[in-house]
């Protein structure tokens, strides 16, 4: 058997794949994102329902990861999970001995701690939001330990909204760590962002990623 693998810019995936499936010349095999990105796909019929009794493997993931992969409107999986993510702050650890600093406990303690670091002269954060799914990460690494995973099971169960305070607060507190971003963050795109965190590597100019 013949396996011919094809690779696409991210950002533009899930057109190209709706748009190839739509035109019958999409792939046998797929990577589908998960969620919402899975169902637009195996709602349309282009995906075949799977269970751990033809795929064995399925019985080892968590049942989280599964969920992920399984369509609301019939419960059954679509897809078989293959990558998870960890949302955290990267930092320099010599930088941070050099002005004295330890880990923060508390968000008031990273707010502070970002601050000592501005001060110093050095940039806090080398993160930019103008690629979309920057956003994302910046909002998962630093406030979803805020909003808790209460509001994500209370959302998904239709019992809270993003009025909620849990969602406010968080986006609040985002507001307030941004003011230690680089300048224009907005306009930073991700190839920029790696770039700040190149010249900081090699000693030229430094920084602290997330």
């Amino acid at each position: 058997m013949t396996v011919k693998f094809e690779t696409f810019e991210a950002a533009n995936y899930n057109t190209i794949l709706s748009t190839a499936l739509a035109g019958g010349t999409g792939p046998d095999l797929m990577m589908v994102r998960a969620y919402g990105g899975l169902e637009n796909v195996a709602s349309a019929g282009y995906l075949m329902p799977i269970s751990a009794e033809n795929v064995p493997a399925l019985a080892d993931f968590a049942p989280a990861a599964v969920e992920a992969e399984t369509m609301r409107s019939d419960g059954k999986i679509y897809a078989v999970p293959f990558a998870s993510q960890t949302m955290l702050v990267i930092y320099n650890k010599k930088m941070f001995a050099d002005l004295g600093l330890e880990e923060p406990k508390t968000w008031d303690e990273f707010i502070a701690l970002s601050q000592k670091i501005k001060d110093s002269g050095v940039m806090p954060f080398a993160n930019g939001t103008a690629t979309a799914w920057q956003n994302e990460t910046i909002v998962s690494a630093l406030t979803s330990s805020i909003m808790g995973k209460g509001f994500y099971d209370d959302l998904v169960a239709g019992k809270a909204d993003f009025t909620d305070s849990r969602y406010i607060e968080a986006l609040t507190k985002l507001k307030d760590i941004s003011a230690f971003f680089p300048d224009g963050f907005i306009g930073l795109d991700y190839a920029s962002s790696q770039q700040l965190f190149r010249l900081w590597s090699s000693g030229n100019v430094r920084r602290w990623i997330v």
